[in-house]
């Protein structure tokens, strides 16, 4: 019998592959219509791959996260942390629905 995933699990992958550097993985955890908003703009799900392999040749490809606080929020996972790479810090708003991580915004902190 196939378990179906829950949210937690979206999550829990999602951070997984910023951790290690594994878009892959990030993508895996994506629902269909994924977005990723940073200061320079939005990112498509089909686009993503090509952002996150700059972002790692800028930053390296590990990621330190903390601070994570998740609430349910209606039929939505959403989601709050702290994370540093290559000494770049920001904080991530991430909101999970039934299919995957639906989208992320990021804010660099100074």
């Amino acid at each position: 019998m196939v378990m179906e995933k829950t949210k937690v699990d979206f999550l829990g992958t999602y951070a997984e592959g910023w951790a290690t550097g594994d878009a892959q993985k990030i993508l895996g955890a994506a629902a269909p219509g994924y977005e990723f908003k940073d200061p320079s703009g939005v990112v498509a799900r089909d686009a993503f791959a090509e952002y996150h392999r700059g972002f790692v040749e800028q930053y390296g490809s590990t990621m330190a996260l903390s601070g994570v606080v998740a609430y349910e929020v209606g039929d939505r996972l959403v989601a709050c942390c702290v994370w540093e790479a290559g000494g770049l810090r920001g904080t991530g708003l991430i909101v999970v629905g039934p299919e995957g991580v639906e989208r992320e915004e990021v804010v660099l902190l100074g």
